[in-house]
């Protein structure tokens, strides 16, 4: 039967998985989509964008459905109403399923692997002439390597076998540190840099950044971290939808009839 402690508890549990996580998730898709859009727009295709775009969209809604069922289970157990209950969770059973779709597409079409391959065509067009988009790699290397100070796809070195990379100063200008290290200027310290020193990590590092650009960007966007995340929760929500059953159980029980009690005059005793 429904009680006080039974209500508190299920609201609390309602607080943290409707309210937090749900806020916690549309922040990591909108800011991942950010990322996306700030870095990555322009060197996507059409069908990669799309796959990238729509994967962060069903995070986003899943966080919003993730409110919608916190506050309406919170309500429903305050009010005692079990038909309010039923409703939640009926609507957590959708929200599971808006997950599990987000980790499908998020785990089919590897994420990484699309950002990956995109890069990719972008570095192997960075130094040819001939190429479409050699303009529109520069303007993405040389707007991303700064501002994630990071360099190449997974280091440095990947500039060396880039497509008609030149032997002399193969790493952009834009992998430079803007620091005190050398005394020449900071456009020209990839100079430094050569295919017989090109292996000694301690002295590049004093010129330009040696991480890759695709830890650096999923490390601080976060973006790996969503569908673990969506897994991690699902646990919560499958606690929180068996809660949800047995206090629909025990309201439903507080509405028993008693045997009728005949006095004179008397009707039969109904107990809410």
């Amino acid at each position: 039967m429904e009680t006080e402690p039974n209500k508190k508890c299920f609201g609390g549990c309602n607080v943290f998985i409707g309210l937090v996580a749900g806020l916690a998730f549309i922040g990591a898709a909108l800011n991942a989509e950010h990322g996306i859009s700030k870095y990555f727009a322009a060197i996507l295709h059409r069908e990669e964008s799309t796959i990238v775009v729509t994967d962060n969209y069903i995070f986003l809604f899943a966080g919003i459905f993730m409110i919608s069922t916190g506050i309406l289970g919170f309500y429903g157990a305050h009010m005692g109403n079990r038909y309010l209950l039923s409703l939640y969770a009926f609507v957590m059973v959708l929200t599971l399923i808006v997950q599990l779709a987000a980790v499908i597409v998020f785990t089919k079409y590897d994420y990484r692997d699309i950002v990956r391959q995109a890069t990719n065509r972008s570095l192997n067009n960075y130094y040819d002439l001939d190429s479409a988009s050699y303009n529109e790699s520069h303007q993405f290397w040389d707007y991303l390597q700064p501002n994630l100070e990071c360099c190449g796809i997974d280091n440095y070195t990947d500039w060396m076998n880039a497509s008609q990379a030149p032997a002399i100063s193969f790493i952009p200008e834009s992998c430079c540190k803007p620091s005190l290290d050398h005394d020449d200027d900071v456009t020209n310290c990839t100079r430094f840099i050569t295919n017989g020193n090109v292996e000694d990590a301690a002295l590049v590092e004093k010129f330009i950044y040696v991480n890759g650009c695709i830890d650096e960007y999923f490390g601080y966007y976060a973006v790996d971290l969503l569908g673990f995340y969506a897994i991690f929760l699902l646990f919560f929500q499958i606690f929180a939808i068996g809660y949800a059953c047995v206090l629909i159980i025990g309201t439903r029980a507080g509405y028993r009839r008693l045997d009728p009690q005949i006095y004179q005059g008397s009707q039969p005793q109904w107990e809410f």
